[in-house]
């Protein structure tokens, strides 16, 4: 059993970041000592966002689940992105999932997001800073993703920025090094396909309104 929740340790929970242990402890207990073989919680797509964590609920992790590692939803390292962003949590909060995670002998996975509008190079090198340093202190490892505008957020209209090549060095050495994932890649091509696709639609509209015009 797996389950799909945008926000695993906030199962439950009626206000934003403040996870119930309770409620979640009755939904994972209810599994014990049946016929369960593999129970799986906190990991894609159910992943866990740093400033729920808690020992309590990683203990619970560890106690009920056959999990092996927490997927972490970090997104960047850049504690102005993650203001801007309004994540809700800090860089602070991604250390501290991270520990917490490795000191109940699981092993981080940890997303991160590369190309948000108005990322910069320095805040690239601060997210590739703490990858490293996640990677050194607790193993963690990094899925890379790439910005795509999702209809109904804040940043739908917005524009993916290119990676600099200083960056993109230091990513392909990662990559070999096995501290992360080239998924990004992937996410680029879909992201350019997202503004090609909008950018014909747009023309359409445009030109039906001009058809309504002439009528």
């Amino acid at each position: 059993i797996n389950f799909i929740c945008p926000s695993a340790f906030e199962y439950g929970s009626t206000s934003g970041g403040r996870p119930v242990v309770e409620k979640i402890e009755q939904l994972l207990s209810q599994f014990q000592g049946s016929q369960t073989p593999h129970l799986e919680f906190g990991i894609f797509p159910s992943e866990t966002r740093p400033n729920t964590f808690s020992e309590q609920l990683v203990k619970l992790v560890k106690r009920y689940c056959s999990n092996k590692q927490l997927t972490i939803g970090a997104q960047t390292g850049s504690d102005e992105l993650l203001k801007i962003t309004r994540r809700g949590h800090t860089v602070e909060d991604i250390r501290n999932a991270c520990r917490m995670t490795a000191e109940y002998r699981l092993q981080p996975h940890v997303d991160f997001i590369f190309g948000f509008p108005g990322e910069t190079s320095v805040h690239r090198r601060q997210t590739l800073r703490l990858i490293k340093e996640l990677y050194v202190n607790y193993q963690a490892r990094t899925h890379l993703h790439y910005f795509i505008p999702l209809s109904g957020t804040d940043l739908a209209d917005r524009r993916h920025r290119d990676i600099d090549y200083r960056s993109l060095d230091t990513l392909e050495a990662y990559e070999k090094g096995g501290i992360c994932t080239g998924w990004w890649r992937e996410g680029k091509r879909l992201a350019e396909q997202v503004l090609r696709m909008r950018e014909q639609l747009q023309k359409t509209e445009i030109s039906y309104q001009e058809l309504d015009w002439r009528e």
